[in-house]
């Protein structure tokens, strides 16, 4: 295949070509690789407080409270690991929090009561930090699609063969909470050389997030044999199958989404 003139391209093709691909020139390989040096953060951090208390010889009780922070950035975006950085990156942060009540009482010898409460609350915070939602980047294209990305980010697209796989686009901004409280009450009792346990246990469960992905859509360009490769149908706008995703909202903070295939190429 020959060169392809560019005037040829079209005008969101130019778009993607000027927000990504010149912003990381090839520099290795003679003209074929591009090399970067690039640093992650990853960071933890955990803090405990515990206070354990004997009221009598037969009453005791301990109370903890943990806190934990997980600060990262994923230079290739969090689920998506594109492989130019700045571009779908993401800066995430994981916090949990744990609180623990617990009492003990030796009723008798052979008899014991333990009783306690648990609450745990976790998080997962992605928000993008790369071009991919940037404002200049979304208003560049043109050609609409059939529903809005309501993150503001613009189409990812996949090619089928080559060296260059496509626009990867992260699960961001991406927002999840599981909260957990459990009461329980265990009343072991000794009986010779055998032990009789009972008990009750209560559970709440609660789990929100956002299904963000992949509301923005997706083309495909397909290599055509004995013809263009695929990043050749890229640049000429010959879109292969486009996917994407309306939001059906199930509650205020949770969110499903029904996909829909589509094959065409107005908007490139």
């Amino acid at each position: 295949m020959g060169q392809i003139n560019p005037s040829c391209f079209s005008q969101n093709v130019k778009a993607y070509i000027s927000n990504i691909y010149s912003k990381s020139p090839a520099n290795a390989g003679n003209g074929t690789q591009y090399i970067s040096n690039v640093v992650s953060q990853q960071n933890c951090r955990q803090d405990l407080i515990r206070l354990d208390r004997k009221i009598t010889d037969k009453v005791r009780v301990f109370g903890r409270y943990m806190l934990d922070v997980v600060p990262t950035t994923e230079l290739g975006g969090l689920f998506a690991g594109e492989p130019f950085p700045g571009i779908s990156s993401t800066s995430t942060n994981a916090p949990g929090k744990n609180v623990v009540a617990n009492m003990s009482c030796a009723i008798s010898p052979s008899v014991v009561n333990e009783a306690a409460f648990t609450y745990s609350w976790g998080a997962i915070n992605s928000n993008v930090t790369g071009i991919v939602n940037s404002p200049s980047f979304v208003s560049s294209l043109s050609g609409g699609l059939r529903y809005s990305d309501p993150y503001g980010r613009v189409p990812g697209f996949t090619l089928d063969a080559g060296a260059i796989s496509g626009l990867s686009l992260p699960t961001a901004p991406y927002f999840e909470r599981n909260i957990d409280k459990n009461f329980y009450d265990n009343f072991p009792k000794v009986i010779g050389n055998r032990t009789v346990r009972t008990g009750v246990t209560v559970q709440w469960l609660t789990k929100a997030e956002n299904a963000v992905n992949p509301t923005n859509g997706n083309f495909t360009f397909n290599s055509v044999a004995g013809g263009n490769p695929a990043f050749a149908q890229f640049l000429l706008g010959n879109v292969s199958q486009f996917t994407q995703s309306s939001l059906q909202k199930l509650c205020p903070t949770c969110r499903r989404p029904s996909t829909e295939i589509r094959r065409t190429r107005s908007f490139f």
